[in-house]
């Protein structure tokens, strides 16, 4: 009776080891599908900081576009303002007869912008009709 005992014994504890190795493999898999879990994670913090770096590096060149466009936007009405004020004397000064006029000229091309052909067209000095 002892060997059937021992028998016994043998297979329940085959049978424990065979449980208790189902159980491990369980764990197992579940470490494997928590480790896919957490490379998941990893890829996708990654690609968030990425493009978290990429959103910061674009908002500093926009706000840089910005303190350019409102600096040239002040600059433009300082000349806006500067072109109506030399306009005026220029008017002011034809008006009269007076040769600083002539003068402002060449300020009003470069304000202007005109190209060659057009500042020889105005910069020909003409004396005006009612002095001579």
């Amino acid at each position: 009776r002892s060997k059937v005992q021992e028998l016994e014994q043998e297979l329940n504890s085959n049978a424990f080891i065979a449980q208790m190795a189902e159980h491990q493999a369980g764990r197992d898999a579940e470490v494997r599908g928590m480790k896919r879990q957490v490379e998941q994670v990893t890829q996708s913090m990654a690609e968030v900081q990425r493009l978290l770096a990429l959103s910061y590096s674009q908002e500093r060149v926009l706000k840089d576009q910005i303190r350019e466009l409102d600096g040239s936007h002040s600059r433009g009405h300082v000349a806006g303002d500067y072109l109506k004020h030399v306009v005026l004397k220029y008017m002011e000064y034809t008006q009269v007869g007076d040769l600083k006029a002539q003068g402002l000229v060449p300020v009003l091309c470069t304000l202007l912008s005109l190209n060659p052909e057009e500042r020889r067209q105005v910069e020909n000095p003409s004396i005006p009709q009612p002095l001579l």
